[in-house]
């Protein structure tokens, strides 16, 4: 009896901590995923030495304030014949570069790394604590065809994880379901 009275009281906490999450849907990044409020959508071009890329980024919140976490989405595409899904060996290489690079440009340590999947497109998702072990910043990036996608949860480290579990594991691509 007790049980079923613990759970009871809870599940007005439980509901309410689910309402927060809202559904997006980008029928342009060919996605849908759960956030807790509007992105901030940015594009911005590069010139690459593989041609030109129109790099997507998604914030929320739209002006992030000191100690609140960001929720990122990036996609963006590569030139045809230059990068593609089936070239397994140089995704790996790719994300495990991009990996580094992230960990060295935020003076940061790899917490760790793991191999995932997102439908049937393989990937990695890491974490790479930094400022002193006060922040961190936990990823998924995968290439679909010819399109890349980097999902990031950016945090104090001592926040839970269910937020970031919560975000990655709410993402789909359209036409995959």
């Amino acid at each position: 009896m007790r049980i079923l009275i613990l759970i009871l009281m809870s599940l007005p906490l439980w509901s309410s901590a689910q309402e927060e999450w809202l559904p997006y849907r980008s029928p342009e990044g060919g996605f849908k995923i759960m956030t807790k409020g509007i992105f901030k959508e940015v594009v911005t071009h590069a010139k690459t030495g593989i041609g030109d890329i129109s790099i997507h980024s998604l914030v929320y919140p739209k002006e992030p304030k000191a100690g609140e976490t960001i929720f990122t989405i990036t996609f963006y595409d590569f030139p045809v014949n230059t990068m593609h899904s089936d070239s397994t060996e140089v995704i790996d290489t790719f994300l495990n570069q991009s990996i580094q690079a992230a960990a060295e440009s935020m003076g940061g340590a790899i917490i760790y790394e793991n191999d995932i999947a997102v439908h049937s497109f393989k990937g990695k998702q890491w974490r790479i604590n930094y400022a002193e072990n006060t922040m961190y910043i936990k990823s998924q990036a995968f290439l679909a065809e010819n399109r890349y996608y980097l999902l990031s949860v950016v945090s104090g480290a001592d926040e839970s994880s269910l937020s970031s579990n919560h975000f990655f594991n709410s993402f789909r691509l359209l036409g995959y379901d």
